[in-house]
């Protein structure tokens, strides 16, 4: 009997911490209410994996500053604000080579897929590309600001 008692409280305990965990992982599932509700805009952002190599052979088509420098000034001029980085990318061509290079990745928000079309033909273009991955995902955004809350831009 006294060992069933002892069972019977380690079962008890178990399920309570069990319920506990979970308690905890589901509110960790909504969102921070302060960040929550009116001031969260649900807002695509469009990604952009820009290799630098030219297909030919296989080189970098200019130097990743240049072009970093080129890819920014073709954002802007339509209208698209934009964070960049750099990364190292790899693929492999119809021969089954391994083929790596380096990449400029763009993140743009507040832009129709219109304007992305067009920058990533001026891209292709400028930088001699066959092609630029293109990711498209819906985010929940807001700008921040310390003293005061300035218009989202588009709305």
């Amino acid at each position: 009997m006294k060992l069933w008692n002892i069972a019977l409280s380690l079962g008890v305990i178990v399920a309570l911490l069990f319920v506990l965990v979970v308690n905890a992982r589901i509110e960790n599932l909504h969102p921070d209410e302060h960040f929550d509700g009116e001031d969260m805009h649900l807002q695509e952002v469009y990604r952009l994996y820009i290799g630098l190599n030219d297909v030919e052979n296989n080189s970098e088509v200019m130097p990743i500053n240049e072009a970093r420098e080129l890819v920014d000034n073709i954002c802007v001029r339509h209208g698209c604000g934009f964070t960049s980085f750099s990364a190292r990318g790899g693929w492999i061509d119809n021969e089954k080579k391994v083929i790596r290079e380096r990449t400029l990745v763009y993140m743009i928000s507040f832009a129709t897929e219109d304007q992305i079309t067009i920058i990533m033909d001026e891209v292709m273009d400028a930088l001699g590309q066959t092609s630029i991955l293109l990711e498209r995902q819906m985010s929940m955004q807001r700008f921040y600001y310390r003293k005061q809350e300035i218009k989202y831009p588009g709305q």
